[in-house]
């Protein structure tokens, strides 16, 4: 089952489009704007930053425990197609490395006794992660992804949302989840932009904008909250 939900969750030319490309991991030169795309909905939590693609696919279902166990309550599951070249022994290592990471997270997330259901049974949750390309911080875009995918499951069951991000810069370097610009490169004042945009029924809207401050995980936070 897990192979069939991998397989649903990344388009073939999605994972054509980001393995062929010629990925540096630092110190990228570009002259058109670059963008962090984080889209909602249908489950599904896609992050997509320069040459690195993440989905996470987060299946809710009820089990019976007579205790809340952390354990039983949440999976994970990861497939990097950034690693074909590592041996399966090495991929292995690494995808559990990134899953011990992310766990830590979750934990950090997720409160187990609100977990509990009235009719005695626990929601477990499932997250099923896919990465495709690559980039120096994959570790804080997998972190960011999985984090806005458990959020996802309080505010936005019934809506459909995307936070882009644009970068107008020549030069960047990128530091845990943050994003850091050289201003003497910036093409105009407050060229670096978040936006929401709010997508329900046919209507799409932008909800709310910041100018002119660095990407960070407690900033989008910010503005989803305003939802």
């Amino acid at each position: 089952m897990d192979a069939d939900i991998f397989r649903e969750m990344f388009p073939s030319d999605y994972i054509k489009r980001f393995l062929e490309k010629n990925v540096r991991i630092d110190g990228r030169q570009f002259k058109q704007p670059r963008q962090i795309v984080i889209e909602f909905g249908e489950g599904l939590t896609n992050y997509q930053y320069a040459d690195c693609f993440i989905s996470v696919k987060h299946v809710i279902r009820e089990i019976e425990l007579k205790e809340v166990d952390l354990n039983q309550c949440i999976r994970l599951s990861i497939i990097m197609d950034n690693q074909e070249e590592l041996s399966n022994i090495d991929k292995v290592r690494i995808e559990k490395h990134y899953l011990n990471q992310i766990y830590d997270v979750v934990l950090q997330i997720v409160d187990p006794q609100r977990l509990r259901n009235q009719n005695g049974k626990v929601q477990q949750i499932e997250l099923y992660i896919r990465v495709a390309g690559a980039d120096g911080s994959l570790l804080s875009h997998l972190i960011n992804c999985v984090s806005f995918s458990l959020q996802q499951i309080k505010h936005f069951e019934t809506q459909n949302s995307i936070v882009y991000k644009e970068i107008k810069c020549q030069t960047f370097a990128v530091f845990e989840d943050q994003i850091f610009t050289d201003p003497s490169d910036f093409e105009e004042k407050n060229s670096s932009v978040i936006s929401v945009i709010h997508i329900q029924g046919d209507e799409q809207f932008i909800l709310k904008k910041h100018d002119g401050k660095p990407l960070n995980y407690n900033l989008i936070q910010q503005v989803i909250q305003l939802f």
